[in-house]
C-alpha cells in the first residue's frame, strides 16, 4: 500500500495525466522525469487518470506500474467502472498487485460522445460503489493483500447533501479515501467544512484530500467556468486573470493555489494536486512551496514551545 504519512504531515497527491500519444517516442519518460521532480519536491504519491474526459490515452493501470517501478515513488493508479468488465478489472488486479501497487482511485468515469458509443458498442458496467463493492468482496483470495479503495467527493455538487449520501454509500462499500474535486470557491470550502463534520461522525472518519486545480490563464478560467462537470469557479477569480500575461498568469496561479491549499488544510487531511496541461513544473512549484511553509510553521511552534518551557 502506499506509505504516505509522516506523523503530522499534510498528505500531497499530485495528478499527472497519461499522455494521448507516443508518437515521438517519449511519453513513458516525461511521465517517469515528472514522477520524479514532483517527489523531489515533497510529493507523497503520484496519481494517474483513467482516460479522463473519455478521451484516449495511455492505459492509467500499466502505466502506473511500469513507473512505480522505474522511479520507485508510489503511483495510485485511476480505474473508470465505465467500460470494463468484472473479468477485466480481476485481471487489473491481479497484475497491479504483482507491480506492489495496492491503492487504486475508483472513477464511474466520463461519458462518451453519442459518436464514440455507437461506434465502439460502448457500455456501461460498474460506477463507483459498484465497483466498489465488487474489489472488496471479489478477490480476497487471489490477491496478496486487500487494496485501499479511493473514491471522487464532488465538493462543488450543487445538492450537496445527495453527494454527501452518495460519499456515505462508498464508504460502505469500502472506500476509506476521499480525492475532492477542485476548490476554487467560498462555496467549495463550506462544503468541505460540511464533509469534514459529516464523516467525523463515523467510527474511522474516511482521509480527505482536497483538491487544488492551478488555473493557468484568464482562458483557462472562463473555459473552466463555462460548465466542466464538478468544477465551479467564482466571478471574481476568473476577473482576476484579466490582462495578465503569460508570467503573470503564472504567478497567479500559484498564490491562488497556495490560499485555497492552507485554507483547505484547516478542513483536510491533505491536498490532491490536479496538473494542468502537463504543467510538472508548475504543480513542483506549488507542491515545494506548500512543503517550506510546512517546516516554517513546524520550526515557529518548536521555538514556542521551547520558550514555554523555559
Amino acid at each position: 500500500m502506499i506509505s504516505t504519512e509522516r506523523e503530522g504531515e499534510p498528505v500531497i497527491a499530485v495528478e499527472l495525466d497519461p499522455p494521448e500519444s507516443n508518437a515521438q517516442g517519449d511519453a513513458l519518460r516525461f511521465l517517469t522525469e515528472g514522477t520524479h521532480r514532483l517527489s523531489e519536491a515533497g510529493a507523497s504519491f503520484v496519481t494517474m487518470a483513467d482516460n479522463p474526459c473519455a478521451r484516449q490515452r495511455g492505459d492509467s493501470l500499466a502505466l502506473a506500474a511500469l513507473v512505480t517501478l522505474a522511479t520507485g515513488v508510489p503511483v495510485m493508479p485511476h480505474l473508470a467502472g465505465r467500460d470494463r468488465t468484472a473479468f477485466s478489472i480481476g485481471s487489473s488486479l491481479l497484475a497491479l498487485d504483482m507491480a506492489g501497487i495496492h491503492d487504486v482511485l475508483l472513477v464511474t468515469g466520463d461519458r462518451h460522445s453519442r459518436e464514440n458509443r455507437a461506434a465502439k458498442g460502448v457500455s456501461h458496467q460498474f460506477n463507483a460503489i459498484e465497483l466498489a463493492r465488487h474489489i472488496r468482496d471479489t478477490y480476497r483470495d487471489t490477491l496478496s493483500r486487500p487494496f485501499r479503495l479511493s473514491a471522487a467527493l464532488n465538493i462543488n455538487a450543487r445538492n450537496f447533501q445527495a453527494e454527501l449520501s452518495r460519499s456515505d454509500k462508498k464508504i460502505d462499500a469500502g472506500v476509506s479515501r476521499f480525492l475532492t474535486q477542485p476548490v476554487l470557491s467560498e462555496r467549495a470550502l463550506e462544503n468541505l467544512a460540511e464533509a469534514r463534520a459529516h464523516f467525523s461522525q463515523r467510527q474511522v472518519p474516511p482521509e480527505v484530500l482536497a483538491g487544488i486545480l492551478p488555473v493557468v490563464s484568464h482562458r483557462n478560467a472562463l473555459f473552466l467556468q463555462q460548465g466542466i462537470p464538478g468544477v465551479y469557479i467564482e466571478d471574481s477569480l476568473v476577473a482576476s486573470y484579466a490582462g495578465l500575461d503569460r508570467q503573470g498568469a503564472r504567478q497567479q496561479a500559484v498564490r491562488i493555489s497556495l490560499n485555497f491549499a492552507s485554507r483547505a488544510l484547516r478542513l483536510a487531511r491533505g491536498l490532491y494536486i490536479i496538473t494542468p496541461f502537463k504543467q510538472v513544473d508548475l504543480s513542483a512549484d506549488i507542491v515545494r512551496s506548500l512543503r517550506a511553509a510546512e517546516t516554517q510553521t513546524c520550526r515557529a511552534g518548536e521555538k514556542r514551545s521551547i520558550m514555554a518551557a523555559s
